[in-house]
């Protein structure tokens, strides 16, 4: 399988880099910066990298235009900001790019946009990132119904995952750890796997899978 992984990164696109190699598939990393990530996380793996920063829309256009044929895509890249650029990268910047590599997909391909559960419920200080997230899950649904049965598209919504921040920030690790119903965070791989699974899963569209250990179901305004 050929997969083009975006954001990868980010410490969930390099998982996600990681296990697809390690499963045998061909990996298209796309990445904005910190090369040095994505060619340890492809390591000998079968793949290739590209810099593409998704507020470009001509640098879309050209990678569009000479990658070949893929069996999926994986839209992780985004980014955790205020302000209007937020909205740009991780919303049309993924809706520009999706549409530009449509006429590459394989029958029977699939396409995962990565959400984020905390979205859901609308975030105080981060309303733009809320507003993306909520904007890329509406728009993978539709995507869903307007694709089928040629391209399946599904969401993976993460929760509350360990990332260089918490892990720097005991304190703030632990509270986010109370919260969640499993006591423990989740781990980028945990989410690798998730998306692997949908990759492979035929009988999946229109799937918005949380991968949050329970959190859904807790009061998030204790968090």
């Amino acid at each position: 399988m050929r997969v083009v992984v975006t954001g990868a990164s980010s410490r969930i696109g390099q998982a996600i880099v990681r296990l697809l190699g390690a499963e045998g598939h061909y990996v298209i990393a796309l990445y904005r910066s910190r090369r040095e990530r994505v060619l340890e996380a492809l390591g000998g793996s079968k793949g290739e990298i590209h810099q593409l920063d998704l507020r470009d829309e001509n640098a879309i256009q050209a990678f569009a235009t000479k990658v070949g044929e893929i069996d999926a895509l994986v839209n992780n890249a985004g980014i955790l900001a205020k302000g209007l650029e937020v909205v740009h990268v991780n919303l049309i910047g993924t809706i520009r790019l999706t549409e530009a590599l449509m006429p590459k997909m394989a029958l029977r391909s699939s396409i995962v946009f990565i959400g984020d559960a905390l979205a859901d419920g609308g975030m105080r200080d981060y309303p733009h990132y809320a507003a993306s997230k909520a904007g890329l899950k509406a728009y993978a649904l539709s995507l869903a119904k307007l694709l089928a049965p040629r391209v399946r598209v599904n969401v993976v919504e993460p929760g509350i995952i360990k990332t260089d921040l918490l892990e720097s920030d005991a304190g703030l690790e632990g509270k986010f750890r109370k919260a969640v119903p499993l006591g423990r965070l989740g781990s980028p791989m945990d989410v690798a796997r998730a998306v692997l699974f949908v990759l492979q899963e035929e009988y999946l569209n229109g799937c918005i899978l949380r991968v949050d250990g329970g959190l859904a179901i807790t009061n998030l305004a204790n968090i």
